[in-house]
């Protein structure tokens, strides 16, 4: 929060921005924050076990690549795909991965595998936020991809998704939106770790 605020004044001080700018972390060090984080907010987990309910007798699964995730996970969707399948081959369900290097922005339904009269399940796991609308572009890329999921009449589709609207183009209401919502994930971390637990 504080680097966001002080990079609008960079050009006046960007001495004290370099000050203050944090060491990002390195990709696997993400990556094991992200996992901590999971099994630490309901939510998060909440969002992700209640996606797929039973399971079903065969799953064929397509995932889009973010450069975003990719950073977090140190590599490609094929990451995903690879532990995909090592969980569902101790479940002994029928199982393919398809990996789509695109962003959610510029998705189209060829790029997404959908074989007719086979059921479709869409899973929106923390995307839309990440999607600028018409206030920030002229084109409005996250209804275009509600409207593209609509038109394959998906039997269930699930969304998890942050309880803020961060993706205005005015600094201060941004900036209020966002500090708004992130005390009740540090609330999380709070109360499930010890103050000094190092990640």
């Amino acid at each position: 929060m504080l680097e966001g605020l002080v990079s609008r004044l960079a050009f006046l001080v960007s001495s004290i921005y370099k000050a203050l700018r944090c060491k990002e972390p390195i990709s696997g060090e993400i990556f094991s924050y992200i996992h901590l984080l999971y099994e630490i907010c309901p939510y998060f987990k909440f969002g992700y076990l209640y996606a797929w309910p039973g399971g079903p007798p065969r799953i064929h699964i397509t995932g889009i690549k973010d450069s975003i995730s990719t950073y977090a996970r140190g590599g490609g969707i094929e990451i995903v795909g690879r532990r995909l399948s090592s969980v569902v081959a101790s479940c002994n369900v029928p199982f393919e991965f398809y990996p789509v290097a695109a962003s959610c922005s510029n998705i189209e339904i060829k790029h997404l595998n959908v074989r007719p009269g086979e059921p479709l399940a869409v899973n929106f796991a923390l995307v839309l936020h990440h999607m600028h609308d018409e206030s920030v572009e002229i084109q409005n890329y996250r209804d275009r991809l509600l409207r593209m999921v609509k038109s394959l009449s998906p039997k269930i589709v699930t969304l998890v998704e942050q309880e803020s609207n961060t993706n205005t183009v005015q600094l201060f209401p941004h900036f209020l939106k966002t500090l708004k919502y992130y005390p009740s994930v540090f609330e999380s971390i709070y109360v499930a770790l010890p103050r000094d637990h190092k990640e």
